[in-house]
């Protein structure tokens, strides 16, 4: 017996239904960097914000010659600030970027 007392047989084993595999809700943009390379890889720039803004807020703003940054707040607090340039996701820090490994 397995799972807290339930026989091995299929038909007793506790069923799982994925509705979309390929969805995970981003809580922590900075630790979950490496993912979110990965589940948006080959997307536009508005399609990864579009994305983003579903899972918190996003807000914006240029500096000089710097590409346009953001800042991301996830639902639950998070937040992570970064920049888009040539589709790659790069996260600022105190005095660092830093991107993803790939």
């Amino acid at each position: 017996m397995r799972f807290g007392g339930l026989k091995d047989d299929p038909v007793s084993l506790p069923r799982v239904f994925i509705r979309e595999p390929q969805q995970f809700i981003v809580v922590d943009l900075l630790s979950q960097g490496q993912a979110v390379y990965h589940h948006t890889r080959n997307w536009t720039k508005d399609e990864v914000l579009a994305w983003l803004r579903h899972w918190g807020t996003l807000e914006s703003w240029q500096v000089h010659d710097w590409p346009e940054t953001y800042l991301f707040r996830s639902w639950c607090g998070i937040h992570a600030s970064f920049f888009i340039k040539d589709d790659t996701l790069t996260f600022l820090s105190d005095h660092t970027t830093t991107v993803p490994p790939q």
